[in-house]
């Protein structure tokens, strides 16, 4: 990694980090849990997101970590002129420091790395728009032409699978007393690479990594870039139904209240957010959902902001 791409600007007791995400992974988060029955599918409206793997998934806190990490390589590698990235460890101490994470975390990460190895993720966006039949005129013959109203509804899928890797490599040394990994080597894929470049949202590593709830890092990651992208004196809201869809869906035969629960779980962790992360954040609760406003939310291209990947 070329560490001089970026310098240290404050003292490392006051700094925050950037990391970024792929923007579907905002809309529609990994799994927060250990996913029995493959795929895993999550549909917030007009976005349906579909992991697979080998047997498991990336999920939880940890997945999302390593997600971030392996986005911001992506991203830094933009003007490099290659497709695809390479990150390379010298351990998997160095990839813990990255994610600042202590030594005993070592076996969750090794793990979710391995899921990485072997997942891919489909995204796909339907998009409908009402337009003159004229657009089209040139994809249909005389007579169906002819058979069109003059305004005609036009729906676009756009689809496509995305490995998150081409190529990892491991290597473990092993003594009688101990197994260690010595080395580590990812090559992202030319897809994930590619997205990961056009497609990312920045944010906050130095909060995002102290949320320790899954859904709580989901519902940061979402409220930062949704409260960002409001105009001034703009308020949504959004209903309970909503919030409970995109972030803890109710899975069939549950308990009557769980709805009730899980949305219980979702202010919750809002609630937390507002207080001990973000107090800028503009968001109150109404019956039956909650308000968003434009928020006056720290700029994270400034100078108080180093990416994460650029004190190793």
């Amino acid at each position: 990694m070329n560490k001089e791409l970026f310098s240290l600007l404050q003292p490392e007791e006051e700094k925050h980090l950037r990391s970024y995400i792929p923007s579907p992974f905002i809309v529609a988060g990994l799994p927060a849990r250990d996913v029995k029955n493959l795929p895993f599918q999550r549909k917030y409206n007009d976005i349906t997101l579909t992991l697979n793997g080998l047997n498991h998934v990336p999920y939880g806190r940890y997945g999302r970590l390593l997600l971030t990490i392996l986005t911001t390589h992506a991203v830094l590698s933009k003007n490099s002129g290659e497709e695809t990235a390479k990150i390379e460890y010298k351990s998997l101490s160095n990839l813990l420091k990255e994610l600042q994470l202590p030594r005993s975390r070592g076996k969750d990460i090794r793990e979710q790395l391995e899921y990485f190895s072997k997942a891919a993720f489909l995204f796909e966006e339907t998009k409908s728009i009402k337009t003159k039949n004229q657009v089209f005129k040139d994809l249909f013959s005389e007579l169906e032409f002819r058979e069109l109203q003059e305004e005609v509804k036009a729906t676009k899928v756009s689809t496509g699978m995305i490995p998150f890797m081409s190529e990892f490599q491991c290597i473990d040394v092993q003594s009688e007393n101990a197994k260690n990994t010595a080395a580590i080597s990812i090559r992202l894929s030319a897809e994930f690479t590619r997205y990961s470049r056009e497609h990312s949202v920045p944010i906050d590593y130095t909060v995002y990594k102290e949320i320790t709830s899954a859904i709580g890092k989901d519902l940061y990651s979402w409220l930062m870039y949704r409260c960002n992208s409001l105009c001034d004196k703009q308020e949504i809201f959004i209903p309970q139904e909503a919030l409970i869809e995109q972030f803890m869906p109710v899975e069939e035969g549950s308990a009557r209240n769980q709805e009730w629960r899980n949305y219980d779980y979702i202010k919750e962790r809002i609630k937390e957010i507002k207080l001990k992360y973000c107090p800028e954040l503009n968001v109150s609760f109404a019956d039956y959902g909650i308000k968003l406003r434009k928020s006056n939310l720290p700029n994270l291209k400034s100078q108080y902001y180093v990416l994460v990947t650029s004190n190793l």
